[in-house]
Order: C-alpha cells, then structure tokens, then sequence
C-alpha cells in the first residue's frame, strides 16, 4: 500500500524533481529494509524478534505457503464446477472437504479443516461465483476509480486520494493471502466511510421536525427494543461461550472427569449459535479420554450414552459436513471398548460412516485411516475370539484401507506406523522390512527415539523378538547411552536362542556400572542354564 500511495504520488507530481528524488529515497530504504531482513535472517537480532523472524521466514518453501497455494488449488477445481452462481456463502469447507490436496495432511498434528482459501477471490469467486465475484470488486474497485479519476488531479484532494488509494490498494493485496479480520475490516470501512462522506450525494431537505416533548419517549422506545436484542444477540452467547471456554481449558489430568462434563453440558445445552463448535469439543474430550481404557466404570456409562447422543445430534444438524462424519468415526473407533457388550455393534457403527466420508471427502486420507483402524480392532476381537475366518477377512480390510492411506500420502509415518502394528498383530511380517525400506526412500526420518521406542513397544505388545531386537538396535545406534534399548536387546536375543550376540550385549551393558553390570551378570547365568530357551515368551 505505501509503494502504491508513493509511485501515485510520484507520478502526479513527475515535474517535481524534488518529489521524484525524495520518493526514490523512500522506495530504496524500503528495498534496503527488505533485503537486510533476508540477508541477515540467520542473524540472532532477527531471531529473538518474533515480528522480525516471522518477516524474514517468509517465503515459497515455507510450510504455511505451500498450504495455501494447495488450498487455492483445490478451491480452483471446485470453482470450476459451479463457475457462475458458486457453492453459496459460508460453503468453502464443502470445496475444500470435495477437493482436499492430500499433501496438506504431513503428520498427526496437520492442520487439514480449511473454512476460507485465504485469498478473497478464490473465497468469493467458490462462494458466489464469477458474477458474485464482479460485484464484489466493484465495491472496492469504484471508489479506488474515483479517488485517482477524479481527485488525484485536484491539488486540494490529492493527498488523501493518494492516502486512501493506498488503503485499498493494501487491503486487496493483503486479501490474496489471509482472510477478512476486524484488523482489515478497519482499514477497509473506514476507506468507505470517508469515500462515501465525501462522494455521495448530499442531503439537503428541510428534515423532520421533533418536538423537544418526543425525545425522552422516543429514547425509551428505543432502548425497550434494544435491550432484548442486546441479551438475545451478544450477552447471553457471550456467557455460554465463556463457559465453553472453560470447558475446553479443563485439565483432564488435574480435574475430575465428571466436573469437565457438566461444564460442557452447560455449554451445549443451550440453544446458541456456537453449540454445533462446542459439542465437537465434548465429544472429541470424551473420545480421546476413554481411549485404550478398556470397559468404563458403571458411572461413566451414562456420559457414553450421552456423548452418543450429541454424535447423533451433530450429524442431524449438518449432514454435509465431513468434519462431522470424521469426528463420529474417530468418536467410536476410541470409544468401541468402553462397553464390551456391544464393541462390535459400535465398530460397525464407525464403519457405516465410511460411504458418505468417500463421496464427501474422497481424497481426505484420514477416512481410509480411520476405517482401516475400525477394521484393525475387529481384526483382534475376532482372534480373541477363536474367529479366524472373520479374523482374516478384517486383516485384508485393515490392511487394504491403511494401504489406501498411504497411497494417497505417502510421506506420513503414521501411515507406514499403521500397517507395521497391522502386520506385527497377525503375525505376518515379511512386508515390515519393504516399509521400512519405503520410508528411507521417501526421506521420511523414522530413526528417532520416539518412533523407535513406539516401534519396538508394538514389537513386544506382539512377542515378536527379532523386530524387538532390530527397533532396539537402531535405538542404541542413535543414543549409545540408552541402557533401556540395550537390555531390550540382550533379552531378544536371549529368546531368539542367538546366545553370542545375547552375551555380546550383556558385556556392553556391564559398562554402564552398578546395578546393571549385577543384573547383566544374572542374565548371563539364566543364559548358560537355558532358561530362555524353556521359558514361555
């Protein structure tokens, strides 16, 4: 916007050389700016400035960058279906959801729900259409006509033409980028306040008369049918969203589980605008709370039959939405367990979510994720259960749909993560090391202690010792002084009968000192007895 207002002004004063020189100065100290904040971006005096380093790490290759040129992407394809009229306003999650770029989705914490392109013509023009989008830029596009056609050349106007100019010009080039926010929208009425004082017809009438008598009356009126609005409108969602909040700042691990309920239920109960946000946080803290915990207590069985309830409640409010649909999958895929009576009725009902998923969101990986996941937990239940056949055919479904996922991203180790629990469960292990190969093609940095560690606890979780061994010994590679991978180690060798290796790492252990090179010793007399060979894994 100030590059624009200063080669305005140049221009309209081109035979002022002092004009011409003195916005040059201006043009080159912001150049000069510019390139002292990429050429010294590495610099600690950038770096311990977050408003300095969030300018200098501005660039193509940046991650929030290539979000938004996939998000505009995608509200492209879906502009092109509805060319003219749009999707409707307030529909940019339907484009998105239909037309997700799978490359958004790197990790479990990816940011992959979009409401707005974060540009204002992809925004308008999927929303309203190549005609909703012409009179959109009119409104912006007419007074700027009228501030350079008309007031730039009078000497008298043509400083705040110029200012004002600018104010539009920046609010337009900050729109490609980022979506309308009070920050903006200050700029922009306030451009359009003063164009429209000082453009639009004047009203000259004789106005009407009001008696001195009706102004007290009148102020009454007034405020009788302000005030309920007011309470309707702003003060009573204020108050239900303040109790939302509290809700959702709850600390799972501090406060009582059946405290953080009600403070939802009092959140969601009322009928406001933001219930449908506030009961996707309910069931979102209920899911992921009673996740791997097995069957609840009587007493949380009734919060179960609740959050059901509002899953139920949410689909019937917004049948469209694929965030909906997503959540409900997710919702009893964490949940099937906490009432062994009917898991496998609640891991169909994750599953009877999937065909509306594909036509909603086809190339969203997550759906295939989350119903190879349902798959997956049928796949256990039906071995535990002395089902092999059924066990089987879950197996191939898991494994198909994780597949999937990977297919359509395959530079997310969560996905390679998946398929290796699916294959370490059933026993089938020959495709683990194909993965792992895939994963070093793909440049995917599974070698670190975290993954590992998860790696090798799916290894001993399946009695598997030679993937316990190799996870283990990847782990001592990287941190030589991680005296947990190095028992770990010992004792898969152990088992797997591999005695010179089994004594070779119990040597190593002996290293670290008291007490390990004590229980390292008694490894090695249960070692020369045999009794990892006769003991039950």
């Amino acid at each position: 916007g100030v590059l624009f207002a200063l080669g305005l002004y140049a221009y309209l004063n081109r035979s002022n050389k002092q004009v011409k020189l003195a916005v040059g100065i201006a043009i080159a100290v912001i150049a000069l700016a510019a390139l002292s904040l990429y050429f010294f971006r590495n610099e600690a005096w950038i770096k311990d400035s977050p408003k300095l380093q969030r300018l200098a790490s501005i660039s193509l290759s940046e991650r929030t960058a290539q979000t938004r040129l996939l998000t505009w992407g995608a509200a492209w394809d879906g502009w092109q279906e509805k060319l003219w009229l749009g999707w409707g306003l307030e529909n940019f999650d339907l484009v998105f959801n239909k037309y997700f770029p799978p490359s958004i989705y790197e990790d479990a914490g990816s940011q992959v729900w979009f409401d707005r392109a974060h540009n204002v013509i992809f925004d308008r023009g999927t929303s309203t259409g190549v005609l909703g989008l012409a009179a959109f830029l009119l409104i912006f596009f007419y007074p700027l006509y009228r501030f350079l056609r008309r007031d730039s050349f009078d000497p008298e106007k043509q400083q705040a033409a110029i200012i004002f100019g600018g104010f539009i010009v920046a609010y337009l080039i900050q729109d490609l980028f980022i979506f309308e926010t009070i920050n903006v929208y200050i700029v922009l009425f306030f451009t359009l306040a003063f164009w429209s004082g000082r453009f639009l017809p004047e009203y000259r009438g004789q106005g009407l008369k009001n008696p001195k008598y009706l102004t007290v009356p009148l102020l009454l009126v007034y405020a009788l049918a302000l005030w309920p609005i007011l309470q309707k409108v702003n003060l009573y969602p204020a108050k239900i969203n303040l109790l939302a909040a509290e809700a959702r700042r709850s600390d799972p691990q501090e406060e009582d589980f059946f405290v953080i309920v009600e403070r939802f239920k009092k959140a969601i109960e009322p009928d406001t605008y933001g219930r449908q946000e506030y009961r996707l946080q309910f069931i979102e803290f209920v899911g992921t709370k009673l996740a791997n915990l097995g069957e609840v207590i009587p007493e949380v069985k009734p919060v179960l039959a609740y959050a059901d309830e509002q899953v139920e409640r949410q689909l019937a409010a917004n049948p469209g939405d694929a965030k909906n649909h997503l959540l409900a999958t997710r919702y009893y895929n964490f949940t099937f367990a906490s009432d062994p009576a009917v898991k496998f009725s609640r891991l169909s009902k994750a599953l009877s979510f999937y065909p509306i998923l594909t036509k909603l969101t086809p190339t969203r990986p997550h759906i295939h994720q989350e119903a190879g996941y349902a798959h997956l937990y049928l796949f256990r239940n039906y071995q535990e259960k002395g089902d092999t056949v059924a066990a089987e055919e879950h197996f191939k479904k898991a494994e198909e749909f994780f597949k999937k996922t990977l297919d359509l991203q395959p530079k997310v180790i969560e996905s390679y993560v998946n398929l290796i629990m699916l294959y370490l469960n059933g026993g089938k292990t020959e495709p683990i090391s194909p993965l792992l190969a895939r994963m070093d093609e793909q440049g995917l940095s599974f070698r670190t202690q975290l993954i590992l560690a998860r790696l090798s606890n799916l290894a001993k979780g399946n009695q598997n010792y030679f993937w316990i061994a190799f996870f283990s010994q990847e782990m001592t590679k990287l941190n030589p002084d991680n005296i947990d991978a190095w028992i770990e180690l010992a004792l898969a060798y152990g088992y797997m009968d591999d005695v010179a290796k089994a004594v070779s790492v119990a040597e190593r252990i002996k290293q670290f000192g008291p007490p390990y090179d004590v229980e390292a010793e008694k490894f090695l007399e249960n070692l020369r007895k045999g009794n990892f060979r006769t003991r039950e894994p």
